[in-house]
């Protein structure tokens, strides 16, 4: 639809701290864009290793792979050359919102400290308490 067309693919087990040979490969496809889909820290591990090699593609990184804690653990790296795109369902955990509200409200029923509040418990405690409404 937009003209984008898809150049190469490269995959990465969940919990891989090494992505040098992806993001090398990426590199020399010579890709403009790099849509990391990782669980957890995998969005700075790729991202030092762009920087590594001095490349700038411009990052994307979907779901928890951009939380305001993955961009604070990966600052140096992750705005190095373009500043990444992070795209989520959920606003930012330092946001006032109804969702935050909630979450914070089944959290403190479950019996957990609100001072771990960060996106991932947002989707995990949402996705949770959505399945067993069903």
């Amino acid at each position: 639809m937009y003209g984008f067309e898809i150049v190469t693919a490269v995959s990465f087990m969940p919990g891989s701290i090494d992505l040098s040979g992806q993001i090398a490969k990426l590199k020399s496809a010579d890709v403009d864009y790099v849509i990391v889909c990782a669980v957890n820290r995998g969005s700075v591990y790729a991202c030092k290793e762009a920087v590594k090699l001095d490349w700038k593609p411009q990052f994307m990184f979907p779901g928890v792979g951009s939380s305001e804690y993955i961009f604070t653990l990966g600052r140096e790296a992750m705005f190095y050359g373009k500043p990444p795109i992070g795209s989520s369902e959920y606003l930012p955990v330092s946001a006032d919102s109804e969702a935050k509200r909630l979450c914070l409200k089944w959290i403190k029923e479950d019996g957990l400290d609100e001072k771990d509040l960060v996106t991932k418990t947002l989707y995990g405690v949402t996705y949770g308490k959505t399945n067993m409404e069903i």
